[in-house]
């Protein structure tokens, strides 16, 4: 669950906007659902892409390479890439 949409498994592409924190999740040029959140530093960058969830609701997301992860939630930071759930 994202922002209380389901998301099905399958291939994403993610986009995070540092002005808005406005994050939007893709499949096929479709957005298939939306959020709000910030960006939080790491100690150290990610190994992976990876994504954290409270239940079943998504709450943060790791983007390989990158030293900050997307916490849902809040706003600020610019971050792009792939994700599979």
């Amino acid at each position: 669950m994202v922002n209380g949409t389901l998301v099905k498994a399958g291939d994403y592409q993610l986009k995070f906007d540092k002005e808005t924190g406005a994050m939007t999740i893709d499949r096929h040029g479709k957005v298939v659902a939306t959020a709000t959140g910030r960006l939080e530093t790491r100690t150290n960058k990610a190994r992976q892409t990876a994504v954290k969830t409270s239940g079943n609701e998504l709450v943060a997301i790791s983007i390989g390479g990158s030293n900050q992860d997307i916490v849902l939630g809040g706003g600020s930071g610019s971050v792009s890439g792939s994700i599979n759930f």
